[in-house]
């Protein structure tokens, strides 16, 4: 667990040799909570993904230091959302190893990420839709607006791309319902697929301070 400490000088840069020495410390927590290790997913600039698996099924596990995150994940536990991530467990880890910050476990669902699984003009025209709610707000309550958007961009609006437009449509208005900012970064590297439905991993973060978090002693 003293690796942990070298998350303060490395978030900006992280490096190969730190997430090698931190999926060590992965291991651990996910043993702990009952789930099977299966390795290094990614990086962010405050933590570490990693693939875990409990029961056959694959789950990911994200050390972070980023409290604001851990607060959303524990908004949105147990929610079963069409479009956001599914969470089941957040902790604050509680450890003498542990001393000069705060890291948080966060237990949440695999998805495949459209990234590699669609091809790459979905992809393009997924990003243009995600472009134009973000400068309008995340509001798709007109989709001709978004359409012509669409068709100047040279896209022919056929019965795939208009299936895009209604799920992030529907991601938006889960985002409103659960009262999260709406100042998110929606792009096509945060998108995953469950089953045939878009879904949104990475949520930008804001301040639930009423929150308590369980903590993870040991």
């Amino acid at each position: 667990m003293k690796d942990f400490k070298q998350f303060e000088a490395v978030k900006k840069e992280y490096n190969v040799r730190t997430t090698i020495r931190n999926s060590r410390v992965a291991k651990k927590i996910s043993n702990h909570l009952g789930y099977e290790f299966k390795g290094y997913i990614g990086s962010g600039m405050y933590g570490d993904a990693y693939k875990i698996s409990s029961e056959g099924r694959l789950y990911v596990l994200k050390l972070t230091k980023d409290r604001d995150e851990a607060k959303l994940a524990e908004k949105l536990r147990h929610k079963n959302t069409k479009h956001l991530i599914n969470y089941f467990d957040v902790r604050l880890l509680k450890t003498e190893l542990i001393k000069d910050f705060e890291v948080y476990s966060i237990i949440m669902e695999y998805v495949e990420p459209i990234m590699g699984n669609l091809p790459d003009t979905n992809i393009e025209v997924i990003d243009d839709i995600c472009d134009w709610m973000t400068e309008n707000d995340l509001n798709l309550d007109s989709y001709s607006e978004v359409k012509e958007h669409l068709k100047e961009k040279g896209y022919s609006i056929d019965s795939t791309v208009y299936e895009y437009i209604v799920q992030l449509d529907e991601l938006s208005k889960e985002i409103k319902k659960f009262h999260l900012n709406t100042n998110v970064d929606l792009h096509s590297g945060n998108l995953g697929i469950r089953d045939k439905d878009l879904v949104f991993y990475d949520i930008s973060t804001f301040d639930y301070s009423w929150l308590q978090l369980k903590p993870l002693k040991f």
